[in-house]
Order: structure tokens, then C-alpha cells, then sequence
């Protein structure tokens, strides 16, 4: 008697021939969605993805996307190619940004803002609102890695090096904050003065001095 294993290695053994010679009759008569369908199923993505364009760039695209998101759940760093191939650095610096791996999601932010400035250089009309909602994601995904950034550096006692990851997104009042919880108020008063903020947020600082720095704040500052 046949053992149950081998049954049942024997039927999916034919399940997979089933598709397999499914995906070539698919692939005779032109349906090359419908071929790569059944190569994803059989799990041969790479088969799929190289015969995707001939759907569509949008369909490859989508697919590449959706082998990437299987790469990233299997914790996989090779998805990070396959997302920035299919244009989708937002999900490849999420990626990294789950890793704790600030810097390169960073990086891939920066190429995303490459991305953006090539694309309004090379056209002329007005940026599709997918391209600009996708600039607003990149915004918001900066803005929260370089804040996991600097309190990462505030905690090991680098309140320079915290508002420095602020100011590098343009966070200027997050910046000062860092400053002057970090008891560098002189720093902070020099950051807002050079940066352009107003009287009263700079007023605001001074307030926080001991009353020599403030004295010698206002011998050289009009407030």
C-alpha cells in the first residue's frame, strides 16, 4: 500500500503539473496575465515579473509590488530593490524605517525627493495629485524618522545631534525644543536668530536663561 505521505506529495506533484502546463497553454494564446497568475501561484515570481510588461508597465509595477510586500513579510532586505523598482520608496523606506534602520530610510526619502524634483523638471504640466499625495507620504515618513531619529540621540545625551536630525527636515521649532531641553539655550538662541523666527519665539528662549546670558543677549540683540 501506498503511505499517506507519499499521497499526498503525489497529488501536489500533479496540482503543480496541472498549473504548470496551464500557464503554457495561457502563454500560447496570448493571456499573459492569466500566465503570470498561475507562475505567482506556483510561487515563481521571477518568471512572472519578466513577462509582466507585456500586460502592461502598470501591471508590472503592481506586481513587483506585490513580490516586494512577500519579501518584506518574510523580513527579506532584497524587497527594498523590487519596491524602489516599481517606484514605491515610501514602502521601502517604511521598510527600513520598522528595521529602525533611520539612515537608510532616510536615503531612500532622498531619492524619492530626487525622484520628484527630475519628474517637475521634465514636465511641464501640472504634477498629477497621485505623484503629489505620494510627495505628502514622503514628507510625513521624513518627518517621522528623523524624529525617532533625534530622540534616539537625545536619550544618549546628544541634544546637538537631536535638533541637527530636526532642522534636517525643516522642523525648526522641534529643533530649539531639543536645544533647550538639552540645557544648550545660548544654542538655541543663535539656531532661531539665524533661521529667521520671529521676536516673540525668540523672546521665548531668552526667558529660559539664567540672568547673565540674557544680559548678554540683549547687548547684542534687539528684542
Amino acid at each position: 500500500k501506498m503511505r499517506r505521505g507519499s499521497v499526498g506529495n503525489s497529488q501536489g506533484i500533479k496540482k503543480e503539473e496541472i498549473l504548470r502546463r496551464s500557464a503554457e497553454m495561457y502563454a500560447k494564446v496570448g493571456d499573459m496575465k492569466k500566465y503570470c497568475e498561475l507562475m505567482v501561484e506556483l510561487k515563481e515570481w521571477e518568471r512572472a515579473l519578466a513577462v509582466a510588461p507585456s500586460v502592461s508597465i502598470d501591471y508590472w509595477k503592481n506586481l513587483t509590488t506585490d513580490y516586494a510586500n512577500h519579501l518584506a513579510e518574510n523580513l527579506d532586505e532584497t524587497a527594498v530593490p523590487f519596491y524602489l523598482a516599481a517606484g514605491r520608496e515610501d514602502a521601502a523606506a517604511n521598510f527600513y524605517s520598522n528595521r529602525n534602520e533611520n539612515n537608510d530610510a532616510l536615503l531612500v526619502c532622498k531619492s524619492f525627493e530626487n525622484r520628484a524634483k527630475n519628474n517637475s523638471t521634465n514636465n511641464e504640466s501640472k504634477v498629477s495629485e497621485p505623484f503629489e499625495s505620494e510627495a505628502h507620504n514622503n514628507g510625513a515618513l521624513i518627518k517621522k524618522t528623523t524624529t525617532r531619529m533625534a530622540d534616539e540621540y537625545f536619550e544618549n545625551g546628544e541634544a546637538v545631534l537631536a535638533a541637527t536630525s530636526h532642522l534636517a527636515a525643516g522642523d525648526t521649532s522641534a529643533g530649539i525644543q531639543k536645544l533647550l531641553a538639552g540645557g544648550r539655550v545660548l544654542l538655541a538662541f543663535c539656531v532661531a536668530h539665524a533661521l529667521g523666527c520671529n521676536d516673540k519665539q525668540k523672546q521665548m528662549i531668552v526667558d529660559c536663561m539664567g540672568p547673565q546670558e540674557a544680559k548678554a543677549i540683549s547687548t547684542h540683540f534687539e528684542l
